[in-house]
Formats: structure tokens, C-alpha cells, sequence
């Protein structure tokens, strides 16, 4: 098992998930898989959701406040694949999607 790191940065007046894409590998033989960390480097709380099916055992959304981090497990029983994830930033009364690339992308492989 490792712990994969994303950041969630401001630049250029972008907030931005670094790196956009990332690969996580599960493990259907034991409990243990890799698992994904998330560090809010905003100044601003984020809610950490899906755009789609969410390979992890925590619930969506998960928020995450100014300079903390987030640590999710992947579900046992994941399937491979490819998965698309949001991360939203609540910038006063509104919410500013942090993007990747476009949406940040986590891909499930075997070891």
C-alpha cells in the first residue's frame, strides 16, 4: 500500500488540482490498496465529490478545510477503470471548481 498525494493550489487565478491525473492500485487479494491524499493548499474550505461512480469507501462529498488533508481508501471490491472526481472551492457565497486538466482523473490498476 502507498499514499498517492494530490494538491489543490491557486494559480493564475485558477485553483488547480496537481497532478490532474493520477493511478492507484488496488489489491483484491488482501485489504490493504493504495490510498489518495489530498491537501487543500487554498486558504479556502473544498468539498471533494464525484462526477461519476467514486471508487472510495468514504461518502461523497468530503469537505476539507484551508491547509488540511484528506486521506480516502479505495472501496474494497473496486473495479478497475478510470474515475473522474470534483473538487469544488467555497470562495465566499460561492463554489469555484478547482480543475486538472479538466476534471482530475484517478485510474484503478492491478499491481
Amino acid at each position: 500500500m502507498s499514499i498517492v498525494r494530490v494538491a489543490v493550489i491557486q494559480a493564475g487565478g485558477q485553483y488547480l488540482v496537481r497532478p490532474p491525473l493520477v493511478f492507484l492500485l488496488r489489491n483484491p487479494a488482501a485489504p490493504q490498496a493504495d490510498q489518495l491524499r489530498i491537501s487543500n493548499h487554498t486558504g479556502y474550505a473544498l468539498q471533494i465529490g464525484a462526477s461519476g461512480e467514486w471508487p472510495f469507501s468514504a461518502v461523497p462529498p468530503q469537505g476539507l478545510d484551508p491547509g488540511g488533508q484528506l486521506t480516502l481508501n479505495l472501496a474494497g471490491g473496486v473495479d478497475k477503470g478510470m474515475y473522474t472526481y470534483q473538487v469544488m472551492v467555497q470562495v465566499g457565497q460561492k463554489q469555484v471548481r478547482a480543475i486538472g486538466n479538466s476534471d482530475p482523473v484517478i485510474i484503478v490498476e492491478d499491481p
